[in-house]
């Protein structure tokens, strides 16, 4: 999809008709952003690196991705009242969240130091929590 800045990549639709996208400009640089009922876009806050990516949306508009700030990306949601930054992975090389529902738990995954895979969740405060790994 195309946006008047960029590449329009769509990740989640609520049931608002709200849409939760990444926009990737001109100079590839990457851009969080909310599209409103109205068709308007809100590009969401970023920390001070200035890159953002969306990766999931609830109901109520909260959109859950992560933003450059200085040199790591941090685990963030976007909410009315601006933006939460959630607790880190000390062992994680690598954060990948997902999804939010509209309880404000967010869902995800990181690889850590040894390339394994381990899926969390973050609980409404920003607290991470490790889920039990599954045998097999």
């Amino acid at each position: 999809m195309t946006h008047p800045d960029g590449t329009l990549t769509v990740v989640a639709i609520n049931n608002n008709s709200q849409i939760a996208a990444t926009v990737t400009d001109t100079n590839f640089v990457s851009h969080a952003l909310r599209r409103e009922a109205d068709g308007q876009y809100t590009q969401l806050t970023e920390l001070s690196a200035n890159i953002s990516d969306a990766y999931g949306m609830n109901e109520l508009g909260e959109v859950v991705g992560s933003a450059l700030d200085g040199f790591q990306f941090k685990t963030v949601v976007w909410e009315e009242s601006g933006i939460r930054i959630l607790d880190p992975i000390a062992d994680a090389i690598s954060i990948f969240p997902v999804d939010i529902n509209n309880a404000g738990v967010a869902t995800g995954r990181y690889l850590d130091t040894n390339f394994v895979s381990h899926a969390v969740f973050w609980d409404a405060e920003g607290a991470v929590k490790h889920l039990p790994e599954l045998d097999g």
